[in-house]
């Protein structure tokens, strides 16, 4: 596979003719797939759902996950702001048409799920209002490519997390609305991937803005919900959260976008922020701010085969 990451420039005007034509064809063919349908709440047998057979946590993990999906406005207007100034005409059709309404719903739904197990509505709506109150620092000078990335990172991991917490409970009102949700943020994952795959196809020199995206990336809940979002990593082990299936789908789509060497220097900057050993978190920094590729090529091999290794295991479980 041929390395495409490039020491250049960022500020370079994208080609997006070829990308706006790929894209909205994509979106013509396949905007609604099977099993996939927008939600509404008289979708759901409510009343099959009995608060105190539920685990409390798992009812505080649905107030978190509420409270995250209820402001996609914010976001949305990062996602469109970057749109229009990058003329990517899909984007702004795929947001407006599809990700907002459903994102949307998201909330409502998950709103509506929290407080039938129990959660009491005055104090969800009251941190909602917090929710929307906040400022979102996330994107807000992104480039059109920079947020398919981070759109891509964020949905594969919403997807995921939903599907796992849809395994975790037996009730079968509760793990359909997450199974419909995970189903819908796997759609949104699929296109910003395929946003991004298409966008650097035409623009090969944008390559840089990729390890940018990866290097800060951090999850919505830090800026909508940072009082909770401290918990995820325990619910996530808690509901048995696929990491290697997430770390795999990290590592080759990095790898199909940036190849080896960007995928080396993605996961360096990363690492300067978010090591769990904090004393190696200098010598990252200075890796990552560094120039060179040799470190990065090698780095991103063995992560592809640690990524390799550690599916296979998954695989026969």
């Amino acid at each position: 596979m041929p390395e495409r990451f490039r020491e250049s420039p960022q500020a370079i005007e994208p080609n997006m003719g070829p990308v706006n034509t790929k894209m909205q064809d994509l979106l013509n063919r396949c905007l609604y797939l099977p099993k996939r349908h927008p939600l509404e709440i008289e979708y759901y047998d409510w009343d099959k759902i009995r608060p105190r057979s539920i685990d409390p946590d798992f009812v505080n993990c649905l107030r978190f996950v509420a409270l995250v999906e209820s402001n996609p406005d914010a976001p949305a207007k990062n996602l469109l702001r970057a749109a229009d100034a990058g003329g990517a005409t899909w984007q702004r059709r795929f947001v407006e048409e599809t990700w907002l309404p459903e994102e949307h719903m998201h909330g409502v739904v998950l709103r509506e799920l929290a407080i039938r197990c129990g959660t009491s509505q005055p104090l969800i709506d009251e941190e909602i209002e917090q929710v929307r109150a906040r400022e979102f620092t996330i994107g807000t000078n992104y480039s059109s490519l920079k947020t398919n990335i981070y759109g891509w990172l964020q949905e594969a991991t919403t997807w995921m997390f939903y599907r796992a917490m849809a395994s975790a409970t037996d009730n079968p009102v509760i793990k359909k609305v997450l199974t419909d949700i995970s189903t819908q943020e796997n759609f949104h994952r699929f296109i910003y991937f395929q946003g991004a795959k298409s966008t650097l196809a035409n623009n090969p020199n944008l390559s840089r803005q990729v390890v940018e995206t990866v290097g800060e990336f951090v999850m919505p809940g830090y800026v909508m919900a940072p009082e909770l979002q401290p918990e995820a990593p325990r619910w996530a082990k808690k509901f048995n959260f696929p990491t290697s299936t997430l770390l795999h789908e990290e590592v080759t789509g990095l790898l199909g976008l940036v190849g080896h060497q960007g995928l080396g220097k993605s996961l360096i900057a990363y690492g300067a922020k978010n090591s769990p050993l904090p004393l190696l978190r200098p010598l990252l920094s200075l890796l990552s701010k560094a120039s060179i590729p040799p470190v990065y090529y090698l780095t991103g091999r063995a992560v592809e085969e640690v990524s390799k290794r550690d599916q296979e295991r998954q695989n026969k479980v």
